[in-house]
């Protein structure tokens, strides 16, 4: 039998800064991070992951079956590239059982299916590119390829492009464990407005399911007057606060408090916008926190195509709606305004900077009223100590390495130089 693993590959770099704590597959979009899709998918729980070592730990806290052994452990491995966009035609194409090879889309690795034996020897760390494995010892090297119809989330804002269609697709990935209990009849909200045990929905908010599913988690509340709009998610714990607005294609993250207007936007989990300000076409990390009034930009003045900074490059989205990406640990001061297009990186911290922020704000940026600095590691980490504290969690040792890793890492650091060097946001 078949086990079944889950990897990243190198071009993880062009979906940060979402991907600076976290691997590939641990991003959410729909109802789900990647790796719990594809244990739906396929029927099978994920036994093994390849990605940047210092993530491992993460990873096998965040993935229950890792731990898991047993007597399977000894077969073959199908280990799926975390970053395809997977539905039931990916399980058609690369199956869980098959011969050892490596299954390649546009010439990109989208699934290496090998013995347990041969995995036991590929380093941990994430998959090298095709082309790297030719005449190496790498044991990829060995293995027939064949190629397969596959896409790939290639950039933070395909996430928000393709939210509300993977909002519709996990509703019927995940239908069996949806809490079936509906609010209302089909009649008077559509028919499929479901809501997990726990949950607390006010008779006065509302909920349309009209145009698409709507899914509160187990334990969620939905405080009066807010209104869902489905396609959407609310997650286990999370909190809608009162006149708060979701709008369809949203995905708001297990623990996250919201209030405002959310409109086709992704919340990692844990991080809060519980004040008024729009929030819209964008993503956020875990942890982070915007202030009241924080307001994104999601439409270009002369509805042009959104453009967004990567590696000192502006590179045009093809998206005329997009707003902004916040990284993990991120902390917007009130009153924040985000052009659209806006990258604001890992442990930034943005308060009194003044007019509308555009461009990318790198990691550990510390931009105030007082001009740009970097924000310091040591701050950052007991930052991130005390606000995972406030939720009855505990800022694991690894984390806080890679919170310090980040910051000494040679191509943040250039990105940050580079930065307060400029003393201005870049257009």
């Amino acid at each position: 039998m078949t086990r079944l693993g889950v990897f990243e590959d190198a071009r993880h770099r062009t979906l940060a800064p979402l991907t600076d704590l976290r691997p590939t597959f641990s991003i959410w979009s729909g109802i789900a991070p990647a790796w719990r899709r594809l244990e739906a998918l396929y029927g099978a729980p994920i036994r093994t992951v390849r990605c940047r070592a210092a993530l491992a730990a993460a990873a096998a806290r965040e993935i229950p079956a890792i731990a898991e052994r047993d007597s399977h452990d000894a077969g073959t491995v199908l280990l799926v590239n975390g970053a395809l966009r997977v539905d039931r035609t990916t399980v058609s194409q690369i199956p869980l059982d098959g011969p050892e090879e490596i299954l390649v889309a546009g010439g990109r690795i989208a699934a290496v299916r090998l013995a347990a034996l041969s995995l036991a020897t590929l380093p941990e760390e994430p998959l090298p590119a095709l082309s790297e494995t030719a005449g190496s010892s790498n044991p990829l090297a060995l293995l027939g390829t064949r190629e397969v119809v596959a896409r790939f989330v290639d950039n933070p804002w395909d996430l928000v492009a393709h939210n509300e269609a993977m909002l519709h697709a996990d509703f019927g990935i995940f239908a069996r464990t949806i809490e079936p209990r509906r609010l209302a009849a089909a009649s008077e909200i559509g028919v499929d407005c479901f809501v997990g045990a726990d949950a607390a929905v006010s008779s006065k908010a509302s909920l349309d399911a009209s145009e698409g599913p709507i899914l509160v988690g187990a334990g969620a509340r939905v405080e009066p007057f807010a209104f869902v709009k489905g396609p959407a998610f609310i997650g286990q714990g999370a909190l809608v606060r009162a006149g708060c607005r979701v709008e369809g294609g949203s995905t708001v993250g297990p623990g996250c408090r919201i209030g405002g207007e959310v409109e086709a936007t992704i919340l990692h989990p844990f991080s809060n916008k519980q004040h008024d300000g729009f929030l819209g076409h964008s993503i956020v990390g875990s942890w982070a926190n915007l202030g009241a009034g924080t307001t994104t930009s999601d439409l270009k003045n002369n509805y042009g195509t959104v453009r967004m900074e990567r590696d000192g490059q502006r590179i045009d989205t093809g998206l005329r709606k997009l707003g902004a990406v916040i990284g993990d640990h991120a902390k917007l001061g009130i009153g924040t305004l985000l052009g659209a297009g806006t990258t604001i990186g890992t442990a930034a911290q943005v308060a009194g900077a003044g007019g509308v922020i555009s461009g990318a704000v790198p990691a550990y940026a510390w931009w105030t009223a007082h001009g740009r600095a970097e924000h310091d590691v040591d701050r950052a980490v007991e930052t991130a100590r005390t606000v995972l504290g406030r939720r009855g969690k505990t800022l694991e040792p690894d984390e806080a390495a890679l919170l310090r890793a980040l910051s000494v890492d040679e191509r943040a650091r250039a990105a940050l130089s580079a930065w307060v060097a400029a003393g201005e946001p870049s257009r």
